[in-house]
């Protein structure tokens, strides 16, 4: 059984439970066909973008035998992996990856996070902090381009590939790669709290897995610090996947982040592609 939950601005509180500021939240599906399964979605808007109005169309470049149309299978990995593999190709690995560098003086360093007995002032250096996300996994693709031409200038940033799959409604395609993703089991995803694996364990029933879903354009701020202070620390866990530096706006890249409750087993998951899912996608072209 599939359901499709509207919550719509009549819940006004629910929302605002659901929502953060640049994460606007879209609805939720349930599915049970393996196991009970909501998939709750939020469109991402970060920094000036209004929110969201309509579902732009977004493309995914890929090897041909992994097309989207034809593979059997998805991949998805955690910010850990495009951080630290250094086999992936050129201008998909990234040191930075939902990673954030955080500079300060060893004064300031000193008065915030270690001395408690009043303002240090003598001490000279730096202390460089890094902020870094790992407890979820990344689907990337690209906002698509308006024309062949664009479509081939974007494709040239991404030459071990020689496939374009189109995603016509980005929404939809968040909703169902959450369903998707929550018919995997357990142990495949995620490591729980020993204390949450007993507590499930003793129920002895199937417990509804919930899987988070935000997609929206990766923003690509010229002052990341100054961007990433209009943001509370409580929220830069879901800001950081969204965000990046100036080199890779070329990309222009169009992101789906998925988290359950638990920490990832792997850096990377796979699992098979539903018709559903497939249908969603449409073949492209590499452009001219």
């Amino acid at each position: 059984m599939r359901l499709e939950i509207d919550i719509t601005h009549k819940h006004r509180e629910l929302r605002e439970l659901l929502e953060s500021r640049g994460f606007t939240l879209e609805g939720a599906v349930f599915d049970d066909e393996c196991r009970p399964t909501m998939a709750c979605v939020h469109r991402v808007h970060l920094g000036n973008l209004p929110g969201p109005t309509v579902n732009p169309p977004i493309v995914k470049f890929s090897k041909r035998d992994h097309a989207m149309t034809k593979a059997p299978s998805i991949q998805l990995s955690t910010p850990n992996a495009y951080r630290n593999q250094d086999d992936l190709p050129r201008g998909i690995q990234d040191p930075l990856d939902a990673a954030y560098v955080e500079k300060h003086t060893l004064d300031e360093f000193m008065n915030a996070y270690g001395n408690k007995k009043g303002k240090i002032r003598s001490l000279s250096g730096t202390v460089a902090l890094t902020r870094a996300v790992s407890g979820l996994w990344v689907f990337c693709t690209s906002m698509l381009p308006p024309n062949r031409t664009a479509i081939g200038a974007l494709a040239q940033r991404f030459p071990d590939y020689d496939a374009a799959t189109v995603i016509a409604d980005p929404s939809a395609f968040a909703s169902q790669l959450g369903l998707d993703f929550g018919r995997l089991a357990q142990g495949e995803i995620v490591r729980l709290d020993p204390l949450v694996e007993l507590a499930r364990q003793l129920t002895n029933r199937p417990t509804m897995r919930i899987v988070n879903v935000d997609h929206g354009p990766v923003h690509y701020p010229r002052d990341l610090a100054g961007f990433l202070s209009r943001y509370p620390d409580e929220l830069l866990p879901q800001v950081l996947p969204f965000v990046k530096r100036g080199d890779f706006e070329g990309d222009r890249e169009y992101r789906f982040v998925v988290s359950v409750l638990g920490k990832p087993a792997s850096e990377t998951v796979r699992f098979p592609i539903s018709p559903e899912l497939r249908g969603l996608a449409t073949p492209g072209q590499m452009g001219s």
